[in-house]
């Protein structure tokens, strides 16, 4: 399930990422607004898109994203796929 992420809410490397846009509510999610954390720190974590880390793993590096947590719900809005909840 997708669930919102908030500034309080942290992420590990590994953890599908995407934008929360209105529009896509309804939608199906395309591959490439996928995204992937690849660091996570105590105030902010690193993405990059999903298919560019399956296809520049080894060659280039790749463009990624810095997201502040402070920002999230603010700046920002992003869900993260959680296949539980605890």
């Amino acid at each position: 399930m997708w669930k919102p992420l908030s500034a309080v809410d942290e992420v590990a490397p590994g953890d599908l990422i995407r934008y929360l846009h209105a529009e896509m509510i309804l939608q199906r999610v395309a591959e490439d607004s996928l995204f992937e954390v690849v660091k996570a720190e105590r105030h902010y974590f690193e993405i990059i898109p999903k298919a560019e880390n399956e296809r520049l793993l080894a060659s280039e590096t790749p463009q990624r994203k810095i997201i502040k947590y402070i920002d999230l719900g603010y700046y920002v809005s992003l869900e993260v796929w959680k296949a539980s909840f605890k």
